[in-house]
């Protein structure tokens, strides 16, 4: 067999600038459709990223004010616990004031220990000197306290002087004005309690009308009630005595004269000084009345007790009606023999509330005052002369 022989043709020669641009173009090709799917996946990417960092972020912001409000929580009730420590309940106040007592208190001892022994050993030393300086602060204190009590009672004393010297001097100005508007015909005549009251056109305000009233009332009484017979005075140079007269007793006859007071303040020992020395002028067995409606302070009647004169403290209210107080010192003793004073209750006028009334008794029988007596006046020889007694006097002039 005969083999064929079959002719190849020659490869034809490849230009290598067409290839390269075919590869470019290929390639170019490719990247184009290639790219849009690229820029779609990072889009896709960045959004993913976007909304994890959103929600990253917002988690975040939660945690943080989740934080921030458990922190204020806790820090309330941090401060809360401390407000509560801060305040500690009863029992622990008082254990620790007792803590603090109990430490001041050793502070104390460690400091006044030696003190203490000091002082114990000059005692054992010298008990004599211990003694005469307590005496000493003693007396001190008692000096101390005199002087704070004469101070005291200079003070109200001199109140109750300026006081007693103003209503005297308002009741000279009174008597001044009265005596230079009315002329000497037109004075209004009286002699006892009746005829005084029964006078109109007075003014009843004045401490001039007041006095006089107060004088009259003293005169009813102490005749009614003792058996005292006065009349009132009331000149110009009497010397301070508002009455006048005689008390006559089983045994003896006694001369009075007395002073009223009609100020609701109390009578001070100033008023018992000037009784004292108009008693000085007096002549013998005469007493002296002094009758106060305001009551008398201590320091008068420590003065009245303790005169060498002899002096009596009365007391008279309700109009005359009621003689509160009725008392003699013991000079006064020396005249008024056998004659006692106790008190007797009774139903007062305008209330019916029981009163003391002080009653009189004579050798141990109730002494009666003889309401028919009736005033008589020693003559005025007689008034100024020392040493002679009433016995005498009624000896000589019959009386």
């Amino acid at each position: 067999m005969m083999n064929k022989i079959v002719l190849q043709e020659k490869p034809k020669p490849v230009d290598k600038k067409l290839q390269q641009k075919q590869s470019k173009q290929v390639i170019e090709k490719s990247q184009k459709t290639t790219k849009p799917q690229k820029s779609e996946k990072i889009k896709t990417e960045k959004s993913k990223a976007d909304e994890k960092k959103l929600q990253s972020k917002k988690e975040i912001e939660k945690s943080k004010k989740t934080t921030k409000q458990e922190e204020l929580k806790t820090g309330e009730k941090k401060l809360k616990v401390i407000e509560e420590s801060k305040k500690p309940t009863k029992p622990q106040k008082n254990e620790k004031i007792q803590k603090d007592k109990k430490e001041k208190s050793k502070v104390v001892e460690k400091k006044s220990k030696p003190k203490q022994i000091i002082e114990k050993s000059k005692k054992m030393i010298n008990p004599q000197k211990n003694e005469k300086e307590r005496l000493k602060t003693n007396v001190k204190k008692l000096q101390m306290k005199q002087k704070i009590e004469k101070s005291q009672k200079s003070q109200i004393n001199a109140k109750i002087q300026k006081d007693n010297k103003e209503l005297l001097q308002q009741e000279e100005e009174e008597k001044q004005k009265l005596t230079k508007k009315l002329p000497k015909n037109q004075h209004p005549s009286h002699h006892n309690l009746e005829t005084f009251l029964a006078i109109k056109d007075i003014d009843k305000n004045t401490t001039l009308y007041r006095g006089t009233l107060y004088e009259y009332e003293t005169i009813d009484c102490l005749q009614k009630l003792f058996g005292i017979v006065t009349r009132r005075v009331g000149k110009a140079n009497d010397a301070g005595i508002d009455f006048r007269g005689r008390w006559n007793l089983p045994n003896k006859r006694l001369m009075i004269i007395g002073q009223c007071k009609s100020f609701n303040i109390k009578c001070s020992s100033n008023v018992v000084r000037d009784l004292e020395g108009t008693l000085c002028r007096e002549s013998k067995e005469t007493i002296g009345i002094l009758s106060s409606f305001g009551g008398f302070t201590e320091a008068a009647i420590k003065r009245y007790y303790g005169s060498p004169w002899p002096m009596m403290l009365v007391t008279v209210i309700d109009g005359g009606k009621i003689c509160e107080k009725f008392l003699w010192n013991k000079t006064a003793e020396a005249y008024l023999e056998k004659l006692q004073i106790t008190l007797f209750y009774k139903e007062g006028s305008k209330s019916k509330n029981l009163y003391k009334r002080p009653l009189l008794v004579y050798d141990g029988k109730e002494f009666t005052p003889d309401e028919k007596e009736v005033y008589w006046e020693i003559p005025e020889k007689y008034l100024n002369m020392s040493g002679i007694s009433l016995a005498t006097i009624a000896e000589t002039e019959n009386i």
